[in-house]
């Protein structure tokens, strides 16, 4: 599991927002480590100009049969 943080600048033109960047699946691979990424996040990048949305990624493991594989 781990999450992605992206953060994105309000454009007044396009009455949007622009994506500026996202963090990379190792860098928030626990609860912990997002908040301590959010709290410096939230404080460089202010609401209203700014607007961070965070994505959780599940991955799941399928057992394989061995023997199925090497016959396949």
């Amino acid at each position: 599991m781990y999450y992605e943080i992206n953060v994105s600048l309000k454009e007044k033109e396009i009455d949007g927002y622009c994506h500026l960047f996202a963090t990379s699946p190792r860098s928030a691979t626990s609860l912990y480590k997002v908040k301590r990424i959010l709290k410096v996040f939230i404080k460089q990048f202010p609401k209203p100009k700014y607007h961070i949305t965070i994505t959780r990624y599940d991955e799941r493991g399928v057992g394989e049969d061995i023997n199925e594989l090497l016959n396949k």
